[in-house]
Protein backbone atom coordinates (compact mmCIF):
# COMPACT_ATOMS: atom_id res chain seq x y z
CA UNK A 1 0.00 0.00 0.00
CA UNK A 2 1.74 3.05 -0.79
CA UNK A 3 1.86 6.21 1.55
CA UNK A 4 -1.22 7.72 -0.31
CA UNK A 5 -3.65 5.54 0.46
CA UNK A 6 -2.44 4.50 3.78
CA UNK A 7 -2.76 8.31 4.61
CA UNK A 8 -6.60 7.99 2.81
CA UNK A 9 -7.54 5.23 4.45
CA UNK A 10 -6.54 6.75 7.93
CA UNK A 11 -9.34 9.52 6.78
CA UNK A 12 -12.19 7.04 6.24
CA UNK A 13 -13.71 7.32 9.60
CA UNK A 14 -13.67 11.12 9.35
CA UNK A 15 -15.54 11.29 5.86
CA UNK A 16 -18.07 8.68 7.47
CA UNK A 17 -18.75 11.03 9.99
CA UNK A 18 -18.54 14.03 7.80
CA UNK A 19 -20.99 12.68 5.53
CA UNK A 20 -23.16 11.44 8.33
CA UNK A 21 -23.37 15.25 9.28
CA UNK A 22 -23.92 16.53 5.71
CA UNK A 23 -27.03 14.00 4.96
CA UNK A 24 -28.68 14.10 1.80
CA UNK A 25 -28.04 16.25 -0.65
CA UNK A 26 -30.41 19.93 -0.12
CA UNK A 27 -33.95 19.81 -1.66
CA UNK A 28 -34.38 21.62 -5.28
CA UNK A 29 -36.76 24.43 -4.26
CA UNK A 30 -34.07 25.39 -1.27
CA UNK A 31 -30.79 25.77 -3.64
CA UNK A 32 -30.46 29.24 -4.69
CA UNK A 33 -29.20 30.21 -8.35
CA UNK A 34 -25.54 30.02 -8.93
CA UNK A 35 -24.95 32.66 -11.32
CA UNK A 36 -21.58 32.26 -11.71
CA UNK A 37 -21.71 29.46 -13.18
CA UNK A 38 -19.99 28.90 -16.51
CA UNK A 39 -20.80 26.43 -19.20
CA UNK A 40 -17.21 25.01 -19.98
CA UNK A 41 -14.24 24.39 -17.73
CA UNK A 42 -11.23 27.07 -17.82
CA UNK A 43 -7.54 27.01 -16.97
CA UNK A 44 -7.25 29.50 -13.93
CA UNK A 45 -3.51 29.17 -12.78
CA UNK A 46 0.28 27.09 -13.33
CA UNK A 47 -0.86 23.45 -12.67
CA UNK A 48 1.61 20.57 -11.45
CA UNK A 49 2.52 18.61 -14.14
CA UNK A 50 -0.15 16.29 -15.87
CA UNK A 51 -3.03 18.45 -13.96
CA UNK A 52 -4.58 21.72 -14.86
CA UNK A 53 -6.73 23.56 -12.94
CA UNK A 54 -9.77 24.18 -13.68
CA UNK A 55 -13.17 26.15 -12.41
CA UNK A 56 -16.21 23.42 -11.79
CA UNK A 57 -19.74 25.04 -12.50
CA UNK A 58 -19.83 25.72 -8.87
CA UNK A 59 -17.18 28.48 -9.00
CA UNK A 60 -14.69 26.35 -7.74
CA UNK A 61 -10.79 25.50 -8.72
CA UNK A 62 -9.98 22.60 -8.76
CA UNK A 63 -6.55 20.50 -10.24
CA UNK A 64 -7.51 17.77 -12.34
CA UNK A 65 -5.84 15.14 -14.26
CA UNK A 66 -5.40 16.54 -17.68
CA UNK A 67 -6.87 13.65 -18.95
CA UNK A 68 -8.50 11.67 -15.57
CA UNK A 69 -9.00 7.87 -16.84
CA UNK A 70 -10.97 6.61 -14.09
CA UNK A 71 -13.98 8.25 -12.73
CA UNK A 72 -16.59 8.10 -10.14
CA UNK A 73 -20.07 9.79 -10.17
CA UNK A 74 -21.57 10.20 -6.84
CA UNK A 75 -25.15 10.02 -8.03
CA UNK A 76 -26.51 8.30 -11.15
CA UNK A 77 -27.62 12.31 -12.66
CA UNK A 78 -23.76 12.10 -13.68
CA UNK A 79 -23.05 8.65 -13.99
CA UNK A 80 -24.83 8.30 -16.76
CA UNK A 81 -23.27 11.37 -18.61
CA UNK A 82 -19.84 9.72 -18.19
CA UNK A 83 -21.29 6.41 -19.25
CA UNK A 84 -22.99 7.95 -22.22
CA UNK A 85 -19.55 10.02 -22.87
CA UNK A 86 -16.72 6.88 -22.43
CA UNK A 87 -18.08 3.96 -20.37
CA UNK A 88 -14.19 3.00 -20.22
CA UNK A 89 -13.53 6.04 -17.61
CA UNK A 90 -16.42 5.02 -15.34
CA UNK A 91 -14.62 3.36 -12.12
CA UNK A 92 -17.85 2.07 -10.60
CA UNK A 93 -21.73 2.57 -10.24
CA UNK A 94 -22.75 4.48 -7.51
CA UNK A 95 -26.18 1.99 -7.50
CA UNK A 96 -26.47 -1.83 -8.55
CA UNK A 97 -27.76 -1.77 -12.09
CA UNK A 98 -31.74 -3.11 -12.42
CA UNK A 99 -32.76 -5.81 -14.72
CA UNK A 100 -33.52 -3.16 -17.24
CA UNK A 101 -30.34 -1.39 -17.37
CA UNK A 102 -28.44 -5.12 -17.61
CA UNK A 103 -30.21 -5.53 -20.45
CA UNK A 104 -28.95 -2.51 -22.48
CA UNK A 105 -25.48 -1.92 -20.49
CA UNK A 106 -22.60 -3.61 -22.06
CA UNK A 107 -21.45 -6.66 -20.02
CA UNK A 108 -17.97 -5.34 -19.57
CA UNK A 109 -19.51 -2.35 -17.71
CA UNK A 110 -22.48 -3.58 -15.73
CA UNK A 111 -19.80 -5.90 -13.44
CA UNK A 112 -18.02 -2.69 -12.17
CA UNK A 113 -17.93 -2.29 -8.23
CA UNK A 114 -20.84 -0.80 -6.32
CA UNK A 115 -19.31 2.47 -4.60
CA UNK A 116 -22.57 4.13 -3.26
CA UNK A 117 -23.21 7.65 -3.81
CA UNK A 118 -24.85 10.55 -2.28
CA UNK A 119 -28.35 10.54 -3.38
CA UNK A 120 -32.13 9.52 -2.55
CA UNK A 121 -33.26 8.89 1.11
CA UNK A 122 -31.23 5.57 1.27
CA UNK A 123 -28.10 5.95 -0.40
CA UNK A 124 -24.98 5.86 1.52
CA UNK A 125 -21.14 6.55 0.00
CA UNK A 126 -18.60 4.35 0.89
CA UNK A 127 -15.24 5.77 1.78
CA UNK A 128 -13.06 3.23 1.65
CA UNK A 129 -14.98 1.19 -1.45
CA UNK A 130 -14.37 4.30 -2.96
CA UNK A 131 -10.36 4.69 -2.44
CA UNK A 132 -10.04 1.21 -3.27
CA UNK A 133 -11.40 1.61 -6.62
CA UNK A 134 -8.66 4.44 -6.55
CA UNK A 135 -10.74 6.90 -8.80
CA UNK A 136 -8.12 9.90 -9.87
CA UNK A 137 -11.59 12.35 -10.57
CA UNK A 138 -14.89 12.23 -8.33
CA UNK A 139 -18.12 14.17 -10.05
CA UNK A 140 -20.98 15.69 -7.53
CA UNK A 141 -23.98 16.12 -10.22
CA UNK A 142 -27.33 17.73 -9.45
CA UNK A 143 -29.57 20.35 -10.29
CA UNK A 144 -28.28 23.21 -12.47
CA UNK A 145 -29.32 25.84 -9.28
CA UNK A 146 -25.98 25.03 -6.68
CA UNK A 147 -26.38 25.13 -3.14
CA UNK A 148 -23.46 26.53 -0.90
CA UNK A 149 -24.27 23.39 1.16
CA UNK A 150 -23.22 21.28 -2.00
CA UNK A 151 -19.97 22.96 -2.32
CA UNK A 152 -19.15 22.54 1.52
CA UNK A 153 -19.93 19.09 0.68
CA UNK A 154 -17.97 18.88 -2.33
CA UNK A 155 -15.00 20.33 -0.45
CA UNK A 156 -15.24 18.34 2.55
CA UNK A 157 -15.46 15.26 0.40
CA UNK A 158 -12.16 16.27 -1.71
CA UNK A 159 -10.08 17.19 1.53
CA UNK A 160 -11.09 13.67 3.11
CA UNK A 161 -10.48 11.12 0.16
CA UNK A 162 -7.54 13.50 -1.14
CA UNK A 163 -9.22 13.24 -4.88
CA UNK A 164 -10.35 15.83 -7.34
CA UNK A 165 -14.18 16.77 -6.50
CA UNK A 166 -15.77 18.39 -9.57
CA UNK A 167 -19.05 20.24 -9.47
CA UNK A 168 -21.56 20.25 -12.52
CA UNK A 169 -25.05 21.21 -12.50
CA UNK A 170 -27.40 20.20 -14.92
CA UNK A 171 -31.41 20.17 -15.78
CA UNK A 172 -32.96 18.65 -18.93
CA UNK A 173 -33.01 22.22 -20.33
CA UNK A 174 -29.14 22.76 -19.94
CA UNK A 175 -27.78 19.26 -20.67
CA UNK A 176 -25.76 20.72 -23.66
CA UNK A 177 -23.97 23.29 -21.50
CA UNK A 178 -23.20 19.75 -19.10
CA UNK A 179 -21.77 17.91 -21.98
CA UNK A 180 -19.81 20.99 -23.04
CA UNK A 181 -18.12 21.04 -19.71
CA UNK A 182 -17.63 17.45 -19.60
CA UNK A 183 -15.34 17.79 -22.72
CA UNK A 184 -13.19 20.05 -21.40
CA UNK A 185 -12.49 18.27 -17.83
CA UNK A 186 -12.98 14.36 -19.25
CA UNK A 187 -10.76 15.50 -22.31
CA UNK A 188 -13.68 13.97 -24.59
CA UNK A 189 -13.86 17.42 -26.71
CA UNK A 190 -14.68 15.44 -29.95
CA UNK A 191 -17.38 13.00 -28.08
CA UNK A 192 -18.70 15.81 -26.22
CA UNK A 193 -18.97 17.98 -28.63
CA UNK A 194 -21.08 15.75 -30.40
CA UNK A 195 -23.19 15.05 -27.61
CA UNK A 196 -24.36 18.70 -26.74
CA UNK A 197 -24.78 19.41 -30.63
CA UNK A 198 -27.40 16.65 -30.76
CA UNK A 199 -28.51 17.89 -27.45
CA UNK A 200 -28.64 21.29 -27.98
CA UNK A 201 -30.86 20.44 -31.54
CA UNK A 202 -33.27 18.17 -29.29
CA UNK A 203 -34.03 21.76 -26.73
CA UNK A 204 -34.32 24.31 -29.39
CA UNK A 205 -36.61 21.56 -31.97
CA UNK A 206 -38.93 20.90 -28.55
CA UNK A 207 -38.96 24.87 -27.33
CA UNK A 208 -40.37 25.76 -30.88
CA UNK A 209 -43.06 23.19 -31.57
CA UNK A 210 -44.29 23.63 -27.97
CA UNK A 211 -44.54 27.54 -28.74
CA UNK A 212 -46.86 26.25 -31.71
CA UNK A 213 -49.32 24.74 -29.32
CA UNK A 214 -52.41 26.87 -28.57
CA UNK A 215 -53.26 27.73 -25.59
CA UNK A 216 -56.93 26.49 -25.21
CA UNK A 217 -55.42 23.07 -26.85
CA UNK A 218 -52.98 22.66 -24.04
CA UNK A 219 -53.38 19.25 -22.30
CA UNK A 220 -53.60 18.66 -18.76
CA UNK A 221 -51.68 15.83 -16.86
CA UNK A 222 -51.46 13.90 -13.77
CA UNK A 223 -48.02 12.34 -13.14
CA UNK A 224 -48.72 9.10 -11.44
CA UNK A 225 -45.80 7.55 -9.36
CA UNK A 226 -45.38 4.12 -7.03
CA UNK A 227 -47.63 1.22 -7.40
CA UNK A 228 -50.58 3.26 -6.67
CA UNK A 229 -49.97 6.73 -8.40
CA UNK A 230 -50.42 7.82 -5.38
CA UNK A 231 -47.18 10.12 -5.52
CA UNK A 232 -46.91 12.49 -8.25
CA UNK A 233 -44.50 16.18 -8.77
CA UNK A 234 -45.54 19.00 -9.43
CA UNK A 235 -44.82 21.92 -12.26
CA UNK A 236 -41.08 23.12 -12.67
CA UNK A 237 -40.19 20.03 -10.51
CA UNK A 238 -36.57 18.71 -11.49
CA UNK A 239 -38.66 15.19 -12.18
CA UNK A 240 -41.88 17.26 -14.00
CA UNK A 241 -39.61 19.15 -16.51
CA UNK A 242 -40.33 16.76 -19.34
CA UNK A 243 -43.63 17.37 -19.34
CA UNK A 244 -43.52 21.25 -18.59
CA UNK A 245 -40.81 21.47 -21.63
CA UNK A 246 -43.57 19.86 -23.78
CA UNK A 247 -46.57 22.44 -22.58
CA UNK A 248 -48.65 20.05 -20.20
CA UNK A 249 -50.61 21.91 -17.48
CA UNK A 250 -49.44 19.65 -14.76
CA UNK A 251 -52.52 19.83 -12.64
CA UNK A 252 -50.53 18.15 -9.57
CA UNK A 253 -50.85 21.52 -7.02
CA UNK A 254 -48.75 20.29 -4.28
CA UNK A 255 -45.23 21.89 -3.18
CA UNK A 256 -42.33 20.16 -4.74
CA UNK A 257 -40.93 17.68 -2.75
CA UNK A 258 -37.71 18.85 -3.66
CA UNK A 259 -34.54 16.68 -4.73
CA UNK A 260 -35.59 13.19 -3.85
CA UNK A 261 -39.22 14.04 -5.54
CA UNK A 262 -42.75 11.99 -5.04
CA UNK A 263 -45.41 13.51 -2.92
CA UNK A 264 -47.93 11.93 -1.72
CA UNK A 265 -51.95 12.92 -2.42
CA UNK A 266 -55.13 11.45 -2.11
CA UNK A 267 -57.60 9.76 -4.35
CA UNK A 268 -59.72 12.42 -3.71
CA UNK A 269 -57.40 15.35 -5.01
CA UNK A 270 -57.02 13.39 -7.76
CA UNK A 271 -60.81 13.25 -8.70
CA UNK A 272 -60.60 17.41 -7.95
CA UNK A 273 -58.26 17.90 -10.58
CA UNK A 274 -59.62 15.81 -13.11
CA UNK A 275 -56.23 15.59 -15.77
CA UNK A 276 -57.39 14.90 -19.50
CA UNK A 277 -54.02 12.30 -19.19
CA UNK A 278 -52.70 9.90 -16.90
CA UNK A 279 -49.18 9.51 -17.16
CA UNK A 280 -47.45 6.91 -15.25
CA UNK A 281 -44.01 6.03 -13.94
CA UNK A 282 -43.17 2.66 -14.57
CA UNK A 283 -42.06 -0.23 -12.78
CA UNK A 284 -38.13 -0.55 -12.11
CA UNK A 285 -38.25 -3.23 -15.55
CA UNK A 286 -41.32 -2.28 -17.41
CA UNK A 287 -43.01 -4.07 -20.63
CA UNK A 288 -39.64 -5.06 -22.06
CA UNK A 289 -39.61 -7.42 -18.96
CA UNK A 290 -42.87 -7.81 -16.96
CA UNK A 291 -46.02 -9.83 -17.87
CA UNK A 292 -49.30 -8.56 -17.57
CA UNK A 293 -49.34 -10.04 -13.78
CA UNK A 294 -47.31 -7.42 -12.81
CA UNK A 295 -48.69 -5.34 -10.14
CA UNK A 296 -48.49 -1.58 -11.71
CA UNK A 297 -50.89 0.88 -11.96
CA UNK A 298 -51.34 0.93 -15.55
CA UNK A 299 -51.87 -3.08 -15.23
CA UNK A 300 -54.66 -1.64 -12.99
CA UNK A 301 -55.96 0.87 -15.08
CA UNK A 302 -56.35 -1.56 -17.57
CA UNK A 303 -58.18 -4.50 -15.35
CA UNK A 304 -61.92 -4.80 -14.17
CA UNK A 305 -61.59 -3.39 -10.70
CA UNK A 306 -59.90 0.02 -11.08
CA UNK A 307 -61.19 1.22 -7.35
CA UNK A 308 -61.49 5.16 -7.75
CA UNK A 309 -59.50 5.76 -10.52
CA UNK A 310 -62.44 4.87 -12.82
CA UNK A 311 -64.29 7.60 -11.85
CA UNK A 312 -61.99 9.89 -14.11
CA UNK A 313 -62.57 10.81 -17.39
CA UNK A 314 -58.89 10.02 -18.59
CA UNK A 315 -59.55 6.49 -17.25
CA UNK A 316 -62.74 6.09 -18.58
CA UNK A 317 -61.14 7.23 -22.20
CA UNK A 318 -58.62 4.90 -22.28
CA UNK A 319 -56.07 8.46 -22.10
CA UNK A 320 -53.24 6.88 -19.63
CA UNK A 321 -49.53 5.74 -20.93
CA UNK A 322 -46.97 4.44 -19.45
CA UNK A 323 -43.28 6.74 -19.24
CA UNK A 324 -41.07 4.39 -21.32
CA UNK A 325 -38.33 2.29 -19.46
CA UNK A 326 -34.99 1.52 -21.12
CA UNK A 327 -31.85 1.15 -19.28
CA UNK A 328 -33.95 4.07 -17.10
CA UNK A 329 -36.88 5.89 -16.88
CA UNK A 330 -37.61 8.56 -19.76
CA UNK A 331 -39.44 10.88 -17.76
CA UNK A 332 -37.13 11.41 -14.41
CA UNK A 333 -35.42 8.53 -12.84
CA UNK A 334 -32.96 9.87 -12.76
CA UNK A 335 -33.34 13.35 -14.39
CA UNK A 336 -30.35 12.82 -16.02
CA UNK A 337 -29.40 12.20 -20.47
CA UNK A 338 -32.59 10.02 -20.28
CA UNK A 339 -35.21 12.97 -20.09
CA UNK A 340 -33.55 14.04 -23.47
CA UNK A 341 -35.20 11.50 -25.26
CA UNK A 342 -37.88 11.57 -22.69
CA UNK A 343 -39.05 14.93 -23.75
CA UNK A 344 -38.94 13.62 -27.77
CA UNK A 345 -41.70 10.91 -26.45
CA UNK A 346 -43.64 13.22 -23.94
CA UNK A 347 -44.13 15.66 -26.85
CA UNK A 348 -45.32 12.57 -29.42
CA UNK A 349 -47.37 11.25 -27.52
CA UNK A 350 -49.41 14.70 -26.29
CA UNK A 351 -49.09 16.98 -29.15
CA UNK A 352 -48.69 14.32 -32.25
CA UNK A 353 -50.03 17.36 -34.35
CA UNK A 354 -47.22 19.45 -33.46
CA UNK A 355 -44.10 16.56 -32.54
CA UNK A 356 -44.44 14.84 -35.71
CA UNK A 357 -41.79 12.64 -35.06
CA UNK A 358 -40.98 9.33 -36.15
CA UNK A 359 -40.05 7.64 -32.57
CA UNK A 360 -38.98 4.15 -33.69
CA UNK A 361 -36.23 6.21 -35.37
CA UNK A 362 -35.69 8.68 -33.10
CA UNK A 363 -35.22 6.52 -29.87
CA UNK A 364 -33.03 4.22 -32.18
CA UNK A 365 -30.60 6.83 -32.79
CA UNK A 366 -30.63 8.01 -29.24
CA UNK A 367 -29.65 4.77 -27.92
CA UNK A 368 -27.03 3.93 -30.89
CA UNK A 369 -25.65 7.27 -29.80
CA UNK A 370 -26.20 7.33 -25.85
CA UNK A 371 -25.82 4.05 -24.41
CA UNK A 372 -24.03 2.22 -27.41
CA UNK A 373 -26.56 -0.18 -28.20
CA UNK A 374 -28.09 -1.27 -31.64
CA UNK A 375 -31.82 -1.18 -30.53
CA UNK A 376 -33.96 -3.93 -32.75
CA UNK A 377 -37.78 -3.36 -34.04
CA UNK A 378 -38.68 -6.12 -31.63
CA UNK A 379 -37.12 -4.09 -28.09
CA UNK A 380 -38.59 -1.35 -29.37
CA UNK A 381 -41.74 -2.48 -29.96
CA UNK A 382 -42.18 -4.34 -26.73
CA UNK A 383 -40.63 -1.46 -24.57
CA UNK A 384 -43.12 0.43 -26.17
CA UNK A 385 -46.19 -1.39 -25.71
CA UNK A 386 -47.86 0.63 -22.69
CA UNK A 387 -46.18 4.18 -24.46
CA UNK A 388 -48.01 5.12 -27.35
CA UNK A 389 -51.16 5.90 -28.51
Amino acid sequence: MNANIAKLLAGVLAISLVLTACGPAPAQSDVPENTGSEPAATATAEPASGTKVVTDMAGREVEIPVDPQRIYSTSPVGQYFIYAINPDKMAGWCSEPNVAERHFIAEKYVDLPVLGGTFGNKSKLNPEVVMQANPDLIITQGPDKISEATIDDANKLQQQLGIPVIVVGSSARTADKAFAFYGEILNEKERCDELATYTKNVIDTIEADAAKVPEDQKVSIYYAEDEDGLSTDPQKSPHAVVFDMVGCKNVAQVEDAGGFGRVSVSPEQILAWDPDMIVISPSTQGPLFDDETVESLYNTLKSDNKGAWEYLDAVKEGSFYEVPIGPFNWADRPPSVNQILGVQWCGNLVYPEYFDYDMKQVTKEFFALFYHYDLSDAEYDKMMAHSLR
